[in-house]
């Protein structure tokens, strides 16, 4: 009778062998998911009018990733500064100050949504759509950048600011452009004026771009509701802050205004109000302080937003 070991160690090398093709096939694979992991967003081609995006965190283990403002700063205004010299699409202080006697325009915008949104989704969601707009000042050694805030409505690139955020700055002298940056490190510069409302402080521009990540709009807001807001204040870029509506009130014109307790202040121009299920209820205008007794004893701070109202008013929808 022959012995059975020989047959053994021969299956057992053609087990052996099996598994380190698997082996291989797995590496393979790995490698291969890894190059679309880290394959450049925009390599379809260069586009002169838009920088690619960069990480505006720092990783933070364990935890969520940490925003460095003064790195984040820097690094807009070096992008920015580059992409303004070699877009042709940038609009001059000069073109977008004759814009912006625009009353209106057509854009297609979302449906309001109906779904409720937790906190921390309806930041993550937000970053895409939410941006720093940097007014592009000229000086001794180079361009600095001054930050407000602002929101995409279209995805055709339509995005809401304040309008004495952009008059400003077109009204300043020394304006070399406007660019903004999205939650995402993504970057395009401000082609336009769609239109501008100046009594209910709102300006529509266009960004040189497309397929964007708009944000949409909602007129239902009623005292006591919730609301968040995500905007740049001092220096605090991305900053989510939540309150209630304080109510609703009207200056003696057809704008409609809003008042609330979600704190905010300078740079935080521009930026979207949120309801709870991450609809644009309102944009950021002002602040007003109240005191007892002239500059002393300082009682309570009110919070100036423009009714998202205003806004539908300036789309002639698609």
């Amino acid at each position: 009778m022959r012995s059975p070991i020989p047959r053994l160690r021969a299956v057992n090398l053609r087990v052996a062998r099996a598994a380190l093709w698997i082996t291989a096939v797995l590496v393979l694979l790995c490698a291969l998911d890894l190059e679309s992991v880290h394959a450049p967003l925009d390599a379809g081609g260069a586009d002169s009018s838009r920088s690619s995006p960069a990480c505006i965190c720092e990783a933070a283990a364990p935890g969520p990733a940490l925003i460095h403002d003064r790195k984040l700063l820097k690094d807009f205004t070096r992008r920015a500064t580059k992409l303004l010299s070699e877009s042709k699409l940038a609009a001059s202080p000069e073109d977008l100050g004759k814009q912006l006697k625009r009353a209106s325009c057509k854009l297609s915008i979302p449906l309001a949504g109906k779904v409720e949104i937790e906190g921390e989704d309806l930041y993550d969601e937000s970053l895409e759509s939410v941006l720093m707009v940097g007014r592009m000042y000229k000086g001794k050694a180079g361009l600095t950048a001054n930050i407000a805030s602002g929101f995409v409505i279209s995805a055709s690139g339509a995005v809401v600011t304040n309008y004495h955020v952009v008059n400003n700055a077109v009204n300043a002298g020394n304006c070399a452009g406007i660019v903004v940056m999205n939650g995402k490190g993504t970057m395009w510069v401000v082609s336009e004026v769609l239109a501008a409302n100046k009594s209910a402080d709102i300006c529509i521009i266009q960004l040189a771009g497309k397929d964007f990540r708009p944000i949409p709009l909602s007129r239902r807001v009623r005292a006591g509701g919730e609301v968040r807001t995500i905007s740049h204040p001092a220096g605090r870029y991305f900053c989510m802050t939540g309150g209630i509506v304080s109510r609703k009130y009207s200056r003696g014109g057809a704008v409609e205004w809003i008042n609330i307790d979600a704190d905010y202040c300078r740079g935080s121009s521009g930026g979207p109000i949120l309801d709870k299920n991450g609809n644009v209820v309102g944009l950021v205008v002002s602040t007003k302080s109240i005191y007892y007794s002239g500059k002393n004893n300082l009682q309570m701070v009110f919070k100036n937003v423009s009714s998202a109202a205003n806004l539908l008013r300036m789309i002639d929808e698609e």
